[in-house]
């Protein structure tokens, strides 16, 4: 566009189409070339950022870098061999085309004005900018940062988790009220519930869970945004009125597997990661703006445990190894053959009848052979309790964790990690004991970091393009100072549309720094043709 326009110029005023097309390129050649390079070296960066903004944009910005390579070839090679093959027809030479009046009139006219006026009045124009560039910094502290922008689909989920133990029949039951609930909702289009399946990809048969379901609510298609989420919490307000049951509320993920807020606590001894994690989760429910506190030490399965007396053991001639190992093969039972059929091969397990190992009194009567003597009762040489065991035992490489997350609802997530930290201060851990905020903080955190980086490399070679393109180091720096002040176009966009930092708005804040930096450099390298010419 830059490149037609300076041609064009030059065609109205009467020159040959080669002679516009050599003159209005070599004009505005230099500062093409120097605009381009310059987003190029704005974008390029991105490549290096880490983290998932490196993940998401990095793709874009090599895709914007070749693109734009290539349309430099275009605008200095093509163009003005194009240009130089025809002329602009008589009306346009005249002036009196629709299009150049529309133009001249809605444009050039109240931009000159402006423009003179603000040339007069120059130091109050630059304490205008300066108060507009001060308060948006302002504005851009307030409003608080997050890792990416959660993203409306029209469909969210719902994960019950009911008293540990129950069996599946009875779970399936009972989803059946939660369906009510939600099929008298007019916003849902459609919903399916899952009962006694692990709720994360990949679950094995052992690790699912017959107490837990899942319901899947798929709204209609206006409900993006805002109604998404007053459908929701009006379903977790009619949820509250629901007895013996846990329920989280979630949305499809795209980008990141983890929530917004991840409380970690490291340690381990499972009965005081369960204890912390109880406390923490109850001073976290007292936050405004969290919402489905859930702790991975919750909803323990219940078991069996058999504490093995050793003196006991000892005195009939046994060790804890051989008798766990008798036991093991009575509940669970051995492999002792194959049963070959046709093709196929058929294991033939040994083990106690279930009618003996189907209560805890059929478990204590169980028999555990002693070398040389009379068997005894398994309540002989051990306790045999029920208890609830953990459901999980999670781990962050060779750590034990427990693991409180939550959603957010009404806030950002950096003002909430401060607050976090601030609670988790209060607690006076013991030295094998540590509790920090994950999650997408910490995502955040590399992220803007990177981003930090990103942007303080494409400065500098934003500079150097510059100072060989203007021979000089000082014109660069009126461009540089330029760029800052599109933070105040920048502050005022979130804040009408009341959004907050994040991966997503740093990106667009870099390319506008590129589309700072191509209009500055146009307007100073014409700015120096016109005082070449003699001009004030």
């Amino acid at each position: 566009i830059v490149v037609l326009e300076a041609i064009y110029r030059y065609q109205v005023k009467g020159h040959p189409p080669r002679e516009a097309a050599n003159l209005g390129a070599s004009e505005v050649g230099q500062a093409v070339v120097a605009s381009t390079l310059t987003t190029v070296c704005v974008f390029a960066p991105i490549v290096f950022v880490e983290g998932i903004a490196g993940q998401l944009f990095a793709d874009q910005a090599l895709t914007v870098t070749f693109a734009l390579a290539a349309s430099l070839v275009v605008a200095i090679m093509l163009i003005p061999m194009l240009a130089s093959l025809s002329r602009p027809s008589g009306e346009e030479l005249s002036g009196t085309a629709p299009t150049r009046e529309y133009k001249v009139f809605f444009l050039v006219r109240p931009y000159s004005w402006f423009l003179r006026l603000v040339l007069r009045q120059r130091w109050v124009s630059l304490a205008v900018a300066l108060a507009l560039f001060v308060g948006a910094l302002g504005m851009l502290a307030g409003l608080g940062a997050e890792l990416i922008p959660e993203i409306s689909q029209g469909e969210f989920f719902v994960d019950l988790q009911f008293s540990p133990g129950t069996p599946v029949e009875q779970t399936a039951q009972r989803l059946e009220s939660v369906e009510g609930f939600i099929e008298g909702q007019e916003e849902v289009q459609m919903y399916y519930t899952i009962a006694g399946a692990g709720n994360q990809t990949g679950v094995s048969a052992v690790e699912e869970r017959e107490h837990i379901g899942q319901v899947l609510v798929v709204l209609g298609p206006d409900m993006l945004r805002e109604k998404e989420t007053e459908a929701l919490e009006g379903l977790r307000e009619k949820f509250q009125g629901l007895l013996a049951v846990d329920y989280t509320f979630s949305r499809p993920v795209l980008f990141s597997f983890k929530t917004p807020i991840e409380v970690i606590i490291q340690g381990y001894n499972l009965t005081a990661l369960k204890t912390y994690a109880d406390q923490i989760r109850e001073r976290l429910a007292r936050i405004p703006g969290l919402r489905d506190l859930k702790a991975s030490t919750d909803g323990g399965n219940p078991e069996v445990q058999i504490h093995f007396d050793r003196q006991k053991l000892a005195n009939y001639g046994l060790t804890i190894s051989q008798a766990a190992g008798l036991l093991r093969t009575k509940v669970q039972g051995d492999i002792a053959t194959e049963l070959n059929e046709l093709d196929r091969k058929i294991d033939i397990r040994v083990r106690v009848l279930e009618e003996d190992r189907r209560s805890l009194f059929d478990l204590k009567n169980l028999a555990i052979d002693v070398p040389n003597r009379t068997p005894v009762q398994l309540a002989t040489v051990a306790d045999v309790i029920l208890e609830e065991g953990p459901a999980e035992i999670r781990r962050i490489g060779p750590q034990r964790v427990a693991l409180i997350t939550a959603n957010i609802v009404g806030r950002d997530l950096e003002s909430l990690v401060s607050e976090i930290d601030m609670i988790l201060q209060e607690f006076e851990f013991p030295p094998d004991i540590l509790a920090y905020v994950g999650g997408q903080s910490e995502e955040r955190v590399v992220a803007f970091e990177s981003m930090q980086f990103a942007i303080a490399l494409a400065i500098f070679l934003v500079y150097l393009v510059m100072a060989s393109q203007f021979e000089s180091l000082v014109q660069p720096f009126i461009i540089m100072f330029a760029i800052p002040f599109a933070l105040i176009g920048v502050a005022a966009a979130l804040y009408l549309t009341q959004l907050v930092l994040s991966v997503v708005v740093l990106i667009g804040v870099v390319i506008l720094a590129g589309i700072v930096v191509n209009n500055s450099i146009v307007l100073i390298d014409f700015t120096n043709q016109l005082r070449k010419q003699g001009k004030d």
